[in-house]
């Protein structure tokens, strides 16, 4: 008897499955589409990031060789200088 009366409710009752399977369908659609933006804007981020940090790494190089050069010239200019120094001193001997 038990059910009989199931089957009853069941077939005679308009069922809220498939209204909430039809929520459901459009809920997750609308929040692909929600989700899909996001990755696509992480993904430019993470492009626009990765051309920042190779122009930063070629810019901090470049800095880096022109340091090395100045260096190098500083230090044979000062070599030079203190070799002119000692060359005037032997000369007034």
């Amino acid at each position: 008897m038990l059910c009989i009366m199931y089957i009853a409710i069941v077939v005679f009752s308009p069922s809220p499955i498939p209204q909430a399977c039809h929520d459901y369908l459009d809920l997750s659609q609308s929040q692909g589409k929600r989700w899909q933006k996001m990755l696509q804007h992480e993904h430019e981020q993470r492009l626009r990031l990765e051309e920042m940090v190779e122009q930063l790494a070629k810019q901090h190089s470049s800095l880096e060789k022109q340091a090395r050069k100045t260096l190098q010239q500083s230090q044979t200019a000062i070599n030079h200088s203190a070799n002119d120094s000692t060359t005037s001193h032997s000369e007034y001997r």
